[in-house]
């Protein structure tokens, strides 16, 4: 990928971030509901799971920020008729996308620091990391990893007209498919394949390890490399996957009608 499409897309979509209201509305109201729902149905918690708690209301942010900057970036460039012309370009669209996901998982980060403020603020709930050094590690990877299956998942908003919608779907089925808020063992069995293949599952998981165990067993390292294997997996799909759009899209034209 070209790096510098990748940081001059980054830049532009900071400065999308600050002139589009919705994009206030995700980083403010969103995590604002997300905490304080969470913190209601869980306030009797210990304070190591009510931390985890406001954390993983954090996550359900930072994972809706990346979705509206990896796949709604196309609907907005369909929408405004200049979506055609990124194909055109020099420069692919996967490395004009890769860099507007990465901003807005970046963004999200907010998110979950506002989550924080609310929790203390307002619920007065203390905040108990067990490890803070390896909790920012972890957030950081989760930041790569949601980036890179908002670029999968972004192929999807390219061929479908219905983005909105299927935006709608992959958000909130992930916060269900991938145990963000309990464990997966409340989920049937058959769905649990499902979840496991999805890096936000992994994400919660390590964050989850850093937030409420004294020490960092098996389990956590697991999780590390399973964020980091599915992260690469997904790039390497997701190339694929642009490979074959912009080949099908120069071929047959029918971008515009698709």
């Amino acid at each position: 990928m070209g790096i510098k499409t990748i940081l001059s897309a980054s830049k532009q979509a900071f400065y999308e971030f600050l002139a589009r209201p919705v994009w206030i509305f995700e980083m403010t109201v969103s995590p604002f509901v997300f905490a304080t729902v969470a913190l209601i149905m869980f306030r009797e918690s210990p304070s190591e799971n009510t931390t985890y708690i406001v954390a993983a209301a954090g996550i359900m942010g930072m994972w809706g920020s990346t979705l509206l900057g990896a796949g709604y970036s196309v609907v907005i460039e369909r929408y405004f008729g200049t979506l055609q012309y990124l194909f055109a370009s020099p420069s692919s669209l996967e490395e004009i996308i890769a860099g507007k996901a990465l901003t807005s998982a970046f963004m999200g980060l907010w998110n979950l620091v506002f989550v924080f403020v609310i929790a203390f603020t307002f619920f007065r709930i203390d905040i108990e990391i067990a490890h803070p050094v390896i909790f920012v590690v972890a957030l950081l990877l989760c930041v790569f990893s949601f980036s890179a299956l908002g670029i999968l998942l972004s192929t999807l908003f390219v061929l479908s007209r219905s983005a909105a919608a299927l935006g709608n779907i992959l958000e909130f089925t992930a916060f269900v498919i991938c145990g963000i808020m309990y464990p997966l063992s409340f989920l049937p069995v058959w769905i649990r394949p499902l979840s496991y293949v999805l890096t936000p599952t992994w994400g919660a998981h390590i964050l989850r390890w850093s937030v409420m165990e004294p020490e960092l067993g098996q389990g956590f390292w697991v999780g590390i490399l399973m964020v980091s294997v599915l992260s690469f997996l997904y790039v390497v799909i997701g190339h694929y996957l642009y490979s074959r759009i912009d080949y099908q899209v120069r071929v047959t034209a029918t971008l515009w009608r698709a």
